[in-house]
């Protein structure tokens, strides 16, 4: 995270282009999210809120907006840069996962590739917990440790930990979460890895 070009974009020094959204594959990855939705969750989504951890350039919120209109969308995005970029529809970006009121539930609650950049995951399960209403969801994705191979491609620098189906299971059971299902069909993932 220390890096010139992560913190560049950061700090708004280079911009976040259609161009960079595109080769991130951004629309791509944000449909493919929305169907993986649709496979676990009722199509009733009226009154429903949402909240994406880690929104980045809010490609996956827009997305669901234009899916669902009725849904209420929020989101958590640290970079100054990225949050500026997240549509207006939705109703609150907080710059810190730490800064959502304590008062604040949500029926649905997603993190694309967010929590393997967590130093205490359990801590965070643990706050994230408090604000899932009763009978919410949680979508997490991760990097599948079990399918990583002899090169180093799915290990990243910013990756502090690493998650097999098995281990991000035990730790969501342990704090209290049903484990629905674990996917990993490449139509609704980023890739086979994930």
């Amino acid at each position: 995270y220390g890096s010139f070009l992560f913190r560049a974009l950061d700090w708004g020094v280079f911009s976040v282009s259609s161009k960079i959204v595109h080769e991130f594959h951004a629309e791509k990855r944000a449909q493919k999210h929305i169907n993986l939705l649709k496979k676990f969750v009722s199509s009733e989504t009226k009154g429903k809120t949402i909240l994406d951890i880690g929104a980045s350039e809010g490609t996956f919120l827009k997305k669901l907006g234009e899916s669902y209109q009725t849904v209420a969308r929020f989101a958590v995005e640290p970079g100054n840069n990225f949050s500026k970029l997240i549509d207006s529809g939705v109703l609150q970006v907080w710059p810190s996962f730490d800064l959502i009121p304590a008062d604040s539930k949500f029926d649905l609650i997603t993190m694309w590739h967010v929590l393997e950049h967590i130093r205490d995951p359990r801590s965070f399960v643990k706050k994230m917990a408090r604000h899932c209403l009763p009978g919410g969801y949680v979508f997490i994705e991760v990097p599948d440790a079990d399918k990583y191979d002899t090169t180093m491609r799915p290990y990243h620098i910013d990756h502090v930990v690493h998650f097999s189906g098995h281990t991000l299971s035990k730790l969501l059971l342990e704090e209290g979460f049903i484990v629905l299902g674990i996917e990993s069909d490449p139509e609704v993932l980023m890739d086979e890895l994930y």
